[in-house]
């Protein structure tokens, strides 16, 4: 029998006679769910002090609730069908309402009015990042800073990929080598992808994105400084679509980037294919599992089974830079974990919204 020391890596040794083995583990200390609210319809978007919602009760209402009152405020009713998605930023609260097949129109409520801001093509992409959002049609493509209000139009037409924290706005060539491309303070500059793009991701630092070759994938990573990019293979991942099933198979955020990779060689279906990475400081330790929220300041959540195969039972982990992991239980169907405004916020398929704390 053992007595663990603090949370962290331990060494544990037994000794019988000549004999001696020596153990090492990871003492990990338990999280908590703080319950913030729970609403009577689906969540759109949260922070800890908002919950952008739609009302259940087939009224097609979008409220924001008001933590830690819990007051509600219907910005808009009577709508054409349900909000697909939905941001909540300073001043107020995006969502966008479908009118059939990619046909959509995207809607701001700002100072307390509600206001559209024209139609989208939702398959091409409605893009949001903290008081940005971007968006593409077969018409052009556009870039509003919703702290300002203000709208403009970018070069080009079609899909956007991505938009960053900083307003970085990434999407594809429309002809020649389309490769990526990012806008940036008024300039484009290439990057050596290809148009065969998913789930693209940027921080204003990195670009991370599922590079499909041959029916593959491969996880590619961009850093750029603003004028120039220089492209990484960090991962050949023939699996990042498995990956993503249980969780994002990577992220990026404030300069880190986190990554699962897969072990070529070993069943693809088995959990200890996967494993975990993150840079500029790698986690303690082999953590196998699947990325699913990175925040700016290196802290990664992700999941993991607690037997052999991805059918177990999914139990959610928090490593933060320094060694230290926090246990936050198992992982429900229907939860997704985002970080806003500084804080771990858990949003179930039933409407509850809690706090992670550790």
């Amino acid at each position: 029998r053992w007595t663990l020391g603090p949370a962290g890596p331990q060494t544990l040794r037994a000794t019988l006679g000549n004999l001696q083995v020596t153990l090492r583990a990871d003492a990990m200390a338990h999280g908590t769910r703080v319950l913030l609210t729970q609403v009577p319809g689906r969540i759109l978007d949260a922070t800890p002090g908002r919950v952008l919602w739609v009302d259940s009760a087939g009224v097609r209402a979008v409220r924001v609730r008001h933590l830690p009152a819990g007051t509600d405020e219907t910005i808009a009713t009577g709508l054409t069908a349900v909000p697909t998605l939905g941001h909540l930023y300073s001043a107020g609260a995006l969502f966008a309402v479908p009118a059939g097949g990619p046909a959509g129109e995207l809607f701001e409520w700002r100072n307390g009015t509600l206001a559209s801001l024209g139609q989208v093509d939702l398959w091409a992409g409605v893009r949001l990042s903290g008081e940005w959002v971007a968006w593409g049609t077969a018409a052009g493509r556009y870039r509003r800073d919703l702290a300002a209000g203000a709208t403009i139009t970018l070069p080009g037409a079609g899909a956007v990929l991505a938009v960053g924290p900083n307003g970085d706005v990434i999407w594809n060539e429309d002809s020649g080598r389309r490769r990526m491309q990012r806008y940036r303070d008024g300039q484009v500059t290439s990057f050596a992808f290809s148009n065969m793009n998913e789930d693209v991701v940027t921080d204003g630092v990195h670009v991370a994105a599922a590079e499909r070759i041959m029916g593959n994938e491969w996880f590619r990573l961009v850093s750029g400084d603003g004028g120039t990019a220089t492209q990484e293979l960090l991962s050949y991942n023939p699996w990042v679509g498995f990956a993503r099933t249980y969780g994002r198979g990577y992220d990026v955020s404030g300069g880190w980037v986190a990554w699962a990779s897969h072990r070529q060689n070993v069943s693809w279906s088995r959990q200890g294919t996967y494993y975990v990475y993150r840079r500029p400081e790698p986690l303690t330790g082999h953590r196998r599992g699947m990325v699913e929220t990175l925040a700016p300041n290196g802290e990664l959540m992700y999941r993991t089974p607690e037997g052999e195969a991805w059918d177990a039972p999914i139990v959610r982990f928090l490593d933060v830079p320094g060694g230290l992991v926090w246990d936050f239980g198992l992982v429900a169907d229907g939860e997704r974990v985002v970080w806003r405004d500084g804080a771990f916020l858990l949003i179930t398929s039933d409407g509850t919204l809690y706090e992670l704390h550790r």
